[in-house]
């Protein structure tokens, strides 16, 4: 069995209304957190990426249509190695 499973039994065992409440959250979340372990990302890195395409998307709005914006977006984003 897994330190995990040991610790959420462990933990089950104990009746503590507070932990059963953060028990019943890990176990709704358990993918999640495995995800995030996993792929080496969290929330914040997310919001973080979230928020630079909304200053783009912000820039935008003097664009003339969408392949313009895709086209920004892939400048700022895609990586794009220009010392070829």
């Amino acid at each position: 069995m897994s330190i995990y499973k040991n610790w959420l039994k462990d933990a089950s065992n104990k009746d503590l209304k507070h932990v059963n409440k953060v028990l019943e959250t890990f176990k709704r979340q358990h993918q999640g957190i495995v995800n995030a372990i996993i792929t080496d990302t969290t929330s914040g890195k997310h919001e973080n990426l979230n928020g630079r395409i909304q200053a783009v998307l912000a820039k935008a709005r003097g664009f003339l249509n969408f392949d313009r914006f895709k086209i920004n977006v892939m400048f700022y984003f895609g990586k794009i190695n220009f010392n070829h």
